[in-house]
């Protein structure tokens, strides 16, 4: 048998040893969640408040706040970082919302389920 190193418990250390990699003072001072993967657990940490399961099953892209990212998810096939940049009103088609933004001052709920006409002001149109 292994000798536990210096400042780990030895009954602890062979009762439940750590993975193999795994630092056993991390391992026993901060364990992971159960059913996460220790290596990646403290390699990757999830951020304070973020449940570690759902943090690794479904990363958040990068660049987006994994917590406004678990909170508040985009709709599918919507860009996260757009989503969050430039959120869509209220009431509004976020997939359109983006992919064919209003003119500035159109009702984007209006202008996506009755666009105007070709060449029609849309501010004008829905008034």
């Amino acid at each position: 048998q292994n000798p536990p190193p210096m400042g780990v418990d030895p009954e602890l250390y062979h009762k439940n040893p750590p993975p193999m990699g795994v630092d056993p003072k991390l391992y026993y001072q901060n364990p992971p969640p159960m059913g996460v993967d220790p290596k990646l657990y403290y390699q990757n940490p999830p951020p304070m408040g973020v449940d570690p399961e759902l943090y690794y099953k479904n990363p958040p892209p990068m660049g987006v706040d994994p917590e406004l990212y678990y909170k508040n998810p985009p709709p599918m096939g919507v860009d996260p970082k757009l989503y969050y940049q430039n959120p869509p009103p209220m009431g509004a088609d976020p997939k359109l919302y983006h992919q064919n933004p209003p003119p500035m001052g159109a009702d984007p709920k209006l202008y996506h389920q009755n666009p105007p006409p070709m060449g029609a002001d849309p501010k004008l149109y829905h008034q």
